[in-house]
């Protein structure tokens, strides 16, 4: 069940064939997307149908409702060590509350991954199918090259009617980019708070026993915890019994967001570069030059040259966007026909 859930939410990102983004943008959607969802089906199976939670303590009470109730308690407190004589270590307890926030794991999860979606989403609306309209047909491995200079034609005549009006095209792309990078930004500055703001010392002390910690990340994914059960006689007396509490998800919890806190600087760090480069392309016209030259060949410097003084930026952006839809002759072919329409002019 959750290997088809899985499957689901993979086709959802690689939903269409053309390529209407970069790279960077297929971080966030694919990798990120797919990644946190993925981890949070495994998570939400273990804690649906798995053994969350192990309690010791009076073997008379029924040890499946004793755990059903420690589990379902929003507060819980620390046993601590205690070294007697002999070196025999007993425990005693931490009257200090803390809250059980370690069981909205999956879903938070699930929350976050969806916001890695969200600008991809909001692109696709926004593209219109542009793209996939301009090169429908040029895919087509057994399509003559008659069909394919027709269908061509048609899309260099598309980009001359259009000349100068399409800059609207690049600016929304531009927007869902930034939206990528506040979302990734916001994401990590959640998730280092929710860690307790320590840093890459995480590592360090995920790998030290609970005894010995007294990080904040310890009070987040506790692996043992005291638990108080209330046993009512028939008389309306109170008794209340003493539990440890094992909660092994929680090791695996921990390093789950260890992970992905990391992940979270490189992509932050990646998209933060990747608007920069975006910045550049848009105020020089010699770095959009380059881009559109690697794609059409060295050898086509004067029809690029011609192309870009009539093509706006957004016009070139267009252009961009269907040399990585279709193959090298093609888009070679369909800038000397744009070429040879604005010599027209």
């Amino acid at each position: 069940m959750a290997m088809n859930a899985f499957k689901s939410v993979a086709r959802m990102a690689t939903t269409g064939t053309e390529c209407i983004d970069n790279t960077v943008f297929q971080l966030h959607y694919k990798a990120t997307f797919v990644g946190i969802t993925g981890v949070a089906l495994i998570v939400a199976y273990a804690h649906i149908f798995g053994a969350k939670i192990y309690c010791h303590g009076d073997n008379h009470l029924p040890s499946d409702i004793v755990k059903s109730f420690c589990w379902q308690r929003t507060e819980f407190s620390f046993p601590k060590p205690v070294i007697h004589a002999h070196n025999e270590t007993a425990h005693d307890y931490d009257n200090s509350k803390y809250n059980s926030y370690f069981k909205w794991i999956y879903p938070m999860l699930f929350f976050q991954a969806i916001w890695f979606y969200i600008p991809r989403y909001l692109w696709i609306i926004l593209e219109g199918d542009l793209c996939g309209k301009l090169i429908s047909g040029l895919g087509n491995t057994f399509a003559n090259d008659a069909d394919k200079k027709i269908k061509i034609r048609q899309s260099v005549e598309y980009i001359r009617a259009n000349a100068g009006k399409v800059n609207l095209y690049l600016v929304c792309y531009v927007i869902c980019e930034i939206l990528n990078l506040i979302n990734v930004a916001i994401q990590l500055y959640l998730t280092d708070k929710f860690m307790g703001r320590v840093g890459f010392k995480m590592v360090e002390f995920t790998m030290m026993n609970q005894d010995s910690r007294t990080d904040p990340m310890i009070a987040v994914f506790p692996r043992l915890i005291r638990c108080l059960f209330p046993k009512f006689a028939n008389n309306g007396s109170v008794t209340t019994y003493d539990f440890m509490c094992v909660l092994p998800f929680n090791s695996i919890n921990e390093k789950i967001y260890i992970v992905l806190w990391f992940w979270l600087i490189i992509l932050t760090t990646i998209s933060g570069i990747n608007i920069i480069y975006r910045l550049l392309t848009i105020k020089y016209p010699l770095i959009r030059a380059l881009i559109i030259r690697l794609r059409v060949g060295y050898n086509e410097y004067l029809c690029l040259k011609q192309v870009l003084q009539f093509a706006t930026i957004g016009d070139w952006f267009v252009l961009y966007q269907l040399s990585k839809n279709i193959d090298y002759q093609d888009f070679k072919f369909m800038m000397d026909e744009v070429s040879q329409r604005i010599s027209r002019i």
